[in-house]
C-alpha cells in the first residue's frame, strides 16, 4: 500500500510536470464549449484575446457547421504568431455583413487553417484599401486549405480598392484553398492583390475586377510591387476559371517591375476567363533591369 501511495504520487507529479509546460508550448486556446450556440464572434474574440505568444485557436462546436456571424472587424492584439484552425474544411465559416472579417494588422505571422471566409466588405480605406476577408498590412500571412467566397473591396478614397479577399502587402503563401464569387469592384485582383507570393495547388473560379484607366487589372490575381520593392511570386498545380477583368489579364495582371523580379506560373489551367482589353488569361507587365517571367507546363485555353 505504501509502496503503491508512492507509486501514485510520483506519476501525478510527473503527469502535472509534463502537462504544463505542453499546453504552455502548444499554446492553445479554444472558441465554444460543444455547441454551436457557444461559437459566437464574442467568444472568438475572446479567444484571441488570450496572452499566449504563439497562439493557437482552435475551435468545440459540435459535429454539424457553424457559421459565425461578424459584426465587427476582428483585429488581434499585438502578437508574433497566431494560428487560428477551423478542423475540418467546411465545418467554420466566418461570415460578414458590410465589414472586413480579419485585419492582421499587429500580428506578425497569421496563418488561417481549415476555414470559410464568406460576405467580407473592406469599403470606404484610403490608398490601401482592400482585403475584404483578411488584410496583411506588413506581416507574413498563410492560408491552408481554406475557402474565401463572396468578399469584396470597394469604395476607396484614394486609388482603385484591391484584394476582394486578401490584400496582402507582406508575405502571402497559399496552399489547397478555394477563392470564387470574389470581387474588386473599380479595383485591382478580384481575388488576391498581393508582390510577394508563393500559391498553389489553388482554384480560383468567377472572380472578377471591375473598371478601367489604372482599375479593373486582374480578375483573380493582381500581383503588384510595393514601394521600392520588386515582385516575388510563384504559382504552381493552380486553376483559374471563368475570372474576368473590366480592363486587363483575365485571370492575372502582373505589373511593370523596375527592381529585382521574379514571377512564374507552371503546372497550372487557365480556361474561360476573359478581360475587356486585353490578355484574357494573362496580362504580364515588363520586368525592368533584373527580372524573370515564366509559364510552364501551363494549359491556357478557352480565353
Amino acid at each position: 500500500w505504501a509502496r503503491f501511495l508512492v507509486g501514485l504520487t510520483l506519476a501525478l507529479t510527473l503527469w502535472a510536470g509534463g502537462a504544463t509546460p505542453a499546453f504552455a508550448v502548444a499554446g492553445t486556446t479554444q472558441v465554444g464549449t460543444g455547441t454551436a450556440a457557444s461559437c459566437t464572434l464574442q467568444s472568438l474574440n475572446s479567444a484571441l484575446a488570450n496572452a499566449i505568444d504563439p497562439l493557437l485557436v482552435t475551435f468545440n462546436c459540435g459535429a454539424d457547421p457553424v457559421v459565425i456571424n461578424v459584426t465587427a472587424e476582428i483585429k488581434p492584439t499585438t502578437r508574433t504568431s497566431i494560428t487560428i484552425d477551423g478542423g475540418t474544411p467546411g465545418l467554420i465559416t466566418l461570415n460578414a455583413t458590410s465589414v472586413r472579417i480579419l485585419n492582421q494588422a499587429s500580428v506578425t505571422n497569421l496563418t488561417v487553417k481549415n476555414l470559410t471566409f464568406t460576405g467580407g466588405s473592406a469599403a470606404g480605406c484610403n490608398s490601401a484599401c482592400g482585403g475584404g476577408a483578411i488584410s496583411n498590412p506588413n506581416g507574413s500571412l498563410t492560408v491552408i486549405d481554406s475557402t474565401f467566397s463572396g468578399n469584396i473591396a470597394t469604395g476607396a478614397a484614394l486609388g482603385p480598392p484591391s484584394g476582394g479577399a486578401i490584400l496582402s502587402a507582406g508575405p502571402l503563401t497559399v496552399t489547397g484553398s478555394t477563392f470564387t464569387n470574389n470581387q474588386a469592384l473599380a479595383g485591382n485582383g478580384g481575388a488576391i492583390h498581393a508582390g510577394f507570393a508563393t500559391i498553389a495547388n489553388t482554384r480560383f473560379s468567377n472572380n472578377a475586377s471591375t473598371g478601367s484607366g489604372g482599375a479593373g487589372r486582374g480578375g483573380a490575381l493582381y500581383a503588384a510591387p510595393g514601394i521600392g520593392n520588386g515582385i516575388a511570386m510563384q504559382i504552381a498545380g493552380s486553376s483559374f476559371t471563368g475570372n474576368t477583368a473590366g480592363d486587363v489579364g483575365g485571370a492575372i495582371y502582373k505589373a511593370g517591375s523596375t527592381y529585382v523580379h521574379s514571377f512564374s506560373v507552371a503546372n497550372s489551367t487557365f480556361s474561360g476567363n476573359s478581360a475587356q482589353v486585353n490578355g484574357g488569361a494573362l496580362a504580364l507587365g515588363a520586368a525592368f533591369g533584373q527580372g524573370t517571367i515564366k509559364v510552364t507546363n501551363a494549359t491556357i485555353s478557352g480565353n
